[in-house]
């Protein structure tokens, strides 16, 4: 029998299954169904997630409605109706007339009559479908974050203004063999060289004081090389970039940081330096000339031991034309030689690892001239 837009069974009072029709104003899914499970009573959001009038409802199960997690659904009424107890907070899907999956989270409760006996049910549903995407959206940023930082070869971290560290990146174990647990119990000293340990708290000391006066940039960042302890006992150079952090009054808390392994950069550097060192040792003190030319005859390098040879400083020698450094005969006969090898070049003919033997007559600064014996090689890219 129909009363309005609800379908009650015989022999419960009138009006116990009805929804009021205000109902229809909230977004909660609201339905009243009997002990066969079939709807008597639903809101105007409920129809709407279905896809269906609430005419085509009233009386029907929801089980063909609900799609994959129709049979589930109906065991749960089957189970409140039958226990007489109340499922509540539990979490189901079912695909929309849209297409769509929609989430939401269902209390089930059993209605009874004026004898205490269940007749039906009660269900209400919250839509937390755009709660769910943004939880599994958030999930998977920091599936892809947590491997990235697993990852990196860099490290991220924070510490507070104690040189505490609040955070550290997973990587810090292979980059220098500790877990970050075993980080968070250093301190500053264990972690750094001495020489290292003093720079950066010598760096802190002033930026506070800059903090202190308020002539500091509130978003700087700082640089520094940083000598690392490895868990074996050995080093790590670390370039540093740091970061201030502040609290919500914008006072600084603390300090975040990206540092990147340079170990092997540094050795490099200080092989190259040692070598600039040697050869500059061995330019300054050889008795001969060393130089370098482009293919117009411009001097690009001379040792400083041409000073002592012809009696020109290098700098002066660098600003001489290529005509003003040998007598006219001994230009032409270099100018004609150059000609020479860029003709081999071109056609292929010439060795890329040849040597030249020139005697040149050179002009001394004093104006008298020196005979000298030139090997030449050639410079490619």
């Amino acid at each position: 029998m129909k009363r309005g837009d609800s379908h009650e069974p015989p022999g419960v009072p009138q009006g116990l299954f009805q929804l009021h029709r205000t109902l229809d104003a909230v977004s909660t899914f609201l339905y009243v169904k009997d002990r066969e499970r079939r709807v008597v009573s639903a809101n105007q959001a409920f129809c709407d997630a279905l896809g269906v009038t609430r005419e085509q409802l009233i009386g029907s199960p929801t089980t063909p409605y609900l799609g994959d997690s129709g049979a589930e659904s109906d065991r749960i009424d089957r189970e409140v109706i039958e226990s007489g107890t109340p499922h509540l907070g539990f979490i189901e899907s079912f695909v929309s007339a849209g297409g769509g999956r929609r989430w939401v989270v269902t209390d089930k409760a059993p209605v009874r009559g004026p004898d205490g006996a269940v007749v039906g049910l009660v269900g209400a549903s919250i839509d937390i479908t755009a709660q769910r995407d943004f939880q599994n959206k958030l999930e998977q940023r920091e599936v892809q974050l947590s491997f990235i930082t697993d990852h990196m070869a860099d490290l991220l971290w924070t510490m507070d203004l104690q040189f505490h560290t609040t955070f550290v990146t997973p990587s810090i174990e292979r980059v220098l063999g500790f877990t970050p647990e075993e980080r968070y119990q250093q301190s500053l000293d264990q972690m750094t060289t001495p020489e290292s340990t003093a720079r950066m708290l010598a760096e802190l000391r002033h930026q506070l004081e800059l903090e202190a006066s308020g002539s500091a940039e509130r978003d700087r960042t700082l640089a520094i090389d940083v000598e690392y302890y490895r868990k074996d006992g050995s080093t790590a150079w670390m370039e540093t970039l740091v970061h201030p952090v502040r609290d919500e009054t914008g006072n600084l808390v603390g300090m975040a940081g990206v540092s990147r392994d340079i170990t092997e950069r540094r050795k490099a550097e200080e092989a190259l330096r040692l070598s600039e060192a040697r050869l500059r040792l061995l330019t300054e003190n050889t008795a001969d000339v060393i130089w370098t030319m482009d293919l117009s005859l411009r001097t690009t390098y001379i040792s400083p031991s041409v000073e002592r040879l012809l009696g020109f400083t290098p700098e002066e020698w660098l600003a001489l034309p290529f005509e003003q450094m040998a007598t006219p005969e001994s230009v032409q006969r270099e100018y004609a030689e150059l000609q020479r090898q860029l003709e081999l070049e071109r056609f292929g003919a010439a060795d890329p690892d040849r040597s030249l033997t020139l005697e040149v007559e050179m002009n001394h600064k004093n104006g008298a001239t020196v005979w000298m014996e030139m090997v030449i090689r050639a410079v490619r890219d």
